[in-house]
């Protein structure tokens, strides 16, 4: 289904607002992960926390594809991270200055670093916004598509 540019920009400007609103209102508190995943399907958009190893946590988010270099182990349209695990509930946080958004393609594009002082209500709709403009971008929108953004 094509991507409407309309829309798409009605994300950019979401965007866009919760970014002001982050750099008014730092958060010190650490990110919830597992709040983050909620919110993504709650947009319709595939998401789960995954141990990695190490105690590290690691949201893996949309569609899987195949790995073409390892073909039993999927790959996915974004990653974010990374995270730990507290509690007898096992939540996931991480520190919202050391969280990123990249591809899953084992660091070979470059990532989003968040500025640090944000909610998980504007990395999830980072999130939102990029794969919705990679999914554009994929089905050949390149209208909706604007290159001076630098999003992963």
């Amino acid at each position: 289904m094509p991507i409407d540019p309309a829309t798409l920009a009605k994300l950019t400007a979401a965007l866009d607002a919760m970014t002001a609103e982050a750099e008014a209102e730092p958060k010190a508190a650490p990110l919830d992960m597992d709040l983050m995943v909620q919110l993504l399907k709650d947009a319709g958009i595939y998401a789960y926390v995954e141990h990695t190893g190490g105690g590290c946590a690691t949201i893996y988010i949309g569609n899987q594809t195949p790995d073409p270099e390892y073909p039993p182990s999927p790959r996915y349209e974004l990653v974010a991270g990374p995270g730990w695990f507290e509690g007898p509930d096992r939540r996931a946080y991480a520190s919202p200055a050391e969280f990123y958004i990249g591809r899953d393609d084992d660091g070979e594009t470059p990532a989003w670093d968040s500025p640090g002082n944000v909610s998980e209500a504007y990395i999830t709709g980072h999130i939102i916004h990029t794969i919705t403009r990679h999914r554009a971008a994929s089905q050949g929108e390149t209208a909706a598509v604007d290159p001076d953004r630098e999003d992963c």
